[in-house]
Parts: C-alpha cells; structure tokens; sequence
C-alpha cells in the first residue's frame, strides 16, 4: 500500500481482518508523549475505527486489576459504559478521573455518579475521583501512579483531549509513566 497515508493502511487492515483493536508500542526516553504526539501515532489513534493500545517500552505484562478512566466530563456516561465493559472482561476496578483546573469552584457529587454509573453499567467496581490542578497531564501521571494503575483509558475526539491534556509542544516535558499502557478510544466511532 504504498503512497498512502499509514494511518489509512492501518485502518483498512482493520475492517479486512474485523480486528477488534490496533495496538502499538512505544519506544524512547520521552515514553508516551512521543507516541502521542508522533505525527503517525496522532493520526492512527485519530482515524481508528477501533480502539488503539499504546504499549511503552518498559512495560512489564501484569493482569488488569486497575483501569484509571481519565474524563473531561463532557460524554463520561457513554463512556463509562465503553470503559466498564473492558473492565468487566478483567473484573477490573475503574477509577474515574477528573481534573478540575485549580480556579474552579464547581462542586460534583461524586458519590451521586457512582451510584448512577453502577446502576446504568450494572458493574459495582467503579469510583470517581476529582483532583484540582492547573497541570492536567501532571495530575493524571500523578494519579496513576499513587493508584498503581495497570492501563490509563481515555476518549478523543480529533485529539482536542489530547491538546488540551498534553499541550501542542512536542518539547514540553511531561513523564509520563512509561510503565503504564494507555487505551484510546476515538469517539467518533462510538457515535
């Protein structure tokens, strides 16, 4: 398939083999911020009609125990829906995240959600957690790694989460930690 866009090839490998998922590694110091912001890595995770794993170097296989679910809160019932499913298959925990930035004063009920995702997802091990912080990226690196998660899952939308999680600057230091795999999710293709 020369002379087409990779992420097209990849994508029409998808539909002609009904793969359920593309997964990728990840190679390199900067660990995921490369692979996200890698022009190929981008357009893959953009154009996929299914889900896309990103798998950084250093990570060790271990079972999904722990999925941190991080949301912007604008679709998180549609999504946690998704989420829960794929933490049924492991009878993993989700822990929902979202990170408000430090000067909003708008309070969630947390406990209120649960109960509604529980009830709508008919799955119990779910939890939402709200941290303030004007680094976003900081807040959810830290997060995974204090709650030991085994996979960080998150949606985009032509990457707006993404630019806004991570910033548009391929230099910016971010440490990611380069142990924990990330799942996308394009919500284009959930709709």
């Amino acid at each position: 398939a020369t002379g087409f866009p990779l992420e097209e090839v990849i994508d029409g490998l998808v539909k002609k083999f009904n793969a359920d998922m593309i997964v990728m590694g990840s190679k390199g110091a900067t660990g995921l911020m490369r692979v996200l912001l890698g022009s190929n890595a981008v357009a893959i995770i953009n154009n996929s009609s299914v889900p896309v794993a990103v798998i950084p170097e250093n990570a060790a296989f271990a079972p999904l125990k722990r999925i941190v679910y991080a949301t912007d809160m604008n679709s998180y019932r549609e999504e946690t829906k998704t989420v829960a499913m794929f933490a049924r298959l492991f009878n993993a925990e989700v822990k929902i995240l979202h990170v408000l930035s430090g000067d909003t004063a708008r309070e969630i009920d947390t406990g209120s959600i649960v109960n509604e995702l529980i009830g709508m997802t008919n799955y119990e091990r779910i939890s939402f957690e709200i941290l303030k912080g004007n680094d976003i990226a900081e807040a959810v690196d830290t997060y995974v790694t204090q709650t030991n998660a085994d996979l960080l899952a998150m949606f985009t939308h032509h990457l707006d989460f993404y630019e806004k999680l991570f910033g548009r600057s391929v230099t910016r230091r971010l440490a990611f930690h380069t142990r924990v795999p990330l799942l996308t999710f394009n919500k284009t293709t959930l709709e």
